[in-house]
């Protein structure tokens, strides 16, 4: 396999807030090879978290999200986020998910 496609293919198989790390200690040009590579949806995801300055909490956010249903119960939806946190390494729930 050539370098770029599947230096590209491996980024859209990993979280994307660690591409964007990665992305983000890659040199401009490579780095636009690479996200003129990826699906269209997965570098439009990631040009926005490289959008946000290094040291700022949003460049480092994995946008990712869990939604449920309103039928769901807490316990339910509790359960499901442990489920998916085993599997990734972060999960972060916002504040008003508490409410």
């Amino acid at each position: 396999a050539q370098p770029i496609p599947r230096a590209a293919e491996l980024l859209t198989t990993i979280d994307t807030d660690r591409a964007a790390d990665i992305l983000r200690h890659t040199k401009q040009d490579l780095r636009e090879q690479l996200l003129t590579t990826i699906p269209l949806e997965n570098a439009k995801v990631l040009r926005g978290l490289l959008s946000w300055p290094d040291d700022s909490v949003a460049a480092h956010m994995a946008p990712e999200t869990l939604t449920v249903s309103p039928t769901t119960t807490a316990s339910h939806a509790v359960a499901e986020i442990r489920s998916r946190a085993a599997i990734n390494a972060t999960v972060f729930m916002p504040a008003s998910s508490y409410t």
